[in-house]
Order: structure tokens, then C-alpha cells, then sequence
């Protein structure tokens, strides 16, 4: 019996690890999604969560575009100095303004937005965040809306906090 117990706990520590421990790089094949967003840099924290939001989709995948990922950029470093977790901080443009300003609907004759944000801890790593915009109904619903074709990732980290921006468009 002893030698039953013994065996069983590295053996249920290596069930967990394989369950919960294993890189979610591997799981979903998106690099640096299981790394800490406070330990690696804004270009492959945006570019794992841009991989993740394709991943759950069930539609085409979304294209990264420069225009998006400044006005969502923007929007995070509004809420991170601000400390507004919010679409819309006081005193800030709307959503289409602030995507107007980067020129993203220069030339369009119609056009769709969407955007998801979130405030969470620096701790978690891209597949947390977009864990928790998924687990909300309205926010999975922007992120796998089909007529979308691009995104922009932004996120801004301040006193332990990330401050993270979806912008999603088509034109």
C-alpha cells in the first residue's frame, strides 16, 4: 500500500501537468500564448491573442492591420492612465472616431466595427485573456462575427494591471 501511495501522487502530478501545465503554445499552436503578458513583449502578447481570436472562430480568420492596432493600442493606454475599464473613457471619441483617426475607413463606403476590452492581472497570459472575452457571451459574439476581416490588438500594463484592446473592422 505504501508503495501504491508513493506511486500515486507523481503520477497524478504528471496527469496535471499534462492536463493544465502543458505550454498552450502546444495545445493551440500559437506561440508565447502561455507566457505571462507582463514577460514578453506588446508584439508577441497582440500577436497571440490575434492568433487566439482566429483559433475560436468558426468563420475566416481575421487579418492583422496596422490602423486597428493603433486605435486599439490607443483605447488601452486611454484606459491604463485613466483607469477606466470602459469602451468609452470620459473625454475620449467614440469607437469610429478613434478609428477614423488612423485612416482605416479612408476611401469606405460602409463599413462595420466591434471592439472587446478588458481589464485583468499582468499574470495572465494570452490564453486567459481571451479565455475570459470567450466566456462572455456579447464578446465571444464580436470576436467570431463573420463579416469582420481585420483586428488590431492593443494593450497597455500598468500597476499589475492589463489593459487590452480588440478592435475588429471590415471596409
Amino acid at each position: 500500500m505504501k508503495f501504491f501511495a508513493s506511486l500515486t501522487i507523481p503520477v497524478l502530478a504528471l496527469l496535471v501537468l499534462l492536463a493544465f501545465g502543458m505550454p498552450a503554445t502546444a495545445q493551440a499552436g500559437c506561440a508565447h500564448s502561455a507566457d505571462p503578458v507582463r514577460s514578453i513583449s506588446k508584439k508577441n502578447a497582440r500577436a497571440a491573442i490575434g492568433c487566439l481570436f482566429n483559433k475560436g472562430r468558426s468563420a475566416d480568420n481575421v487579418k492583422k492591420n496596422g490602423d486597428l492596432q493603433q486605435a486599439a493600442q490607443n483605447h488601452s493606454s486611454v484606459m491604463a492612465s485613466r483607469r477606466c475599464m470602459s469602451h468609452q473613457c470620459p473625454g475620449e471619441a467614440n469607437l469610429q472616431v478613434r478609428v477614423s483617426r488612423t485612416g482605416y475607413l479612408r476611401g469606405s463606403n460602409s463599413y462595420e466595427l466591434g471592439e472587446v476590452v478588458l481589464a485583468s492581472s499582468a499574470k495572465d497570459n494570452s490564453r486567459e485573456i481571451v479565455n475570459k472575452w470567450f466566456n462572455s457571451p456579447p464578446h465571444k459574439s464580436t470576436i467570431t462575427r463573420s463579416s469582420f476581416d481585420h483586428v488590431g490588438v492593443g494593450l497597455s500594463i500598468r500597476d499589475g494591471v492589463v489593459w487590452a484592446t480588440g478592435d475588429f473592422g471590415r471596409h
